[in-house]
């Protein structure tokens, strides 16, 4: 049995094309606040950025189209159904730049440092996931 596709969200563009569009705008947004930041010439782990970075596009690429159901079938508790993404991009986010980053060697964080690190980290997946899901609201609007 074929998925059926998501509604477009405007009469000129399928929803996959806009799921790409939005991806790619998301990711190059995130790669030059990152590039703004980053130290010159980036250190060898700024490649482990710019691959979150990228994963954190296809996973917008791959939720647009569930957005964009939850657009045009009103489901329930869309707005706390969208935080969860947030927060769950955001804690993994920060769980594998912890892991695998080794950061600063004369610095040994304290617990209080990785709940600020996790708290923020999910802070900005809920800004974002809310910043996806408000494109697929508007874009819903206008068509």
């Amino acid at each position: 049995m074929k998925a059926q596709e998501p509604p477009a969200p405007s009469g000129r563009e399928s929803a996959r094309r806009f799921a790409k569009r939005l991806a790619l705008a998301f990711f190059f947004a995130w790669l030059v606040m990152q590039m703004a930041i980053a130290d010159r010439p980036p250190p060898p782990g700024f490649l482990l950025l710019v691959l979150l970075d990228a994963i954190a596009a296809g996973g917008i690429y791959y939720r647009v189209a569930h957005y964009l159901q939850w657009q045009s079938s009103c489901r329930p508790h869309r707005p706390l159904l969208v935080l969860g993404d947030g927060v769950v991009i955001g804690l993994s986010s920060a769980l594998v730049i912890m892991l695998f980053s080794a950061g600063e060697p004369s610095v040994t964080p304290t617990a209080i440092d990785r709940l600020i690190w996790f708290a923020v980290f999910a802070a900005i997946g809920i800004a974002n996931a809310t910043l996806v899901y408000a494109c697929v609201a508007a874009s819903r609007r206008r068509a």
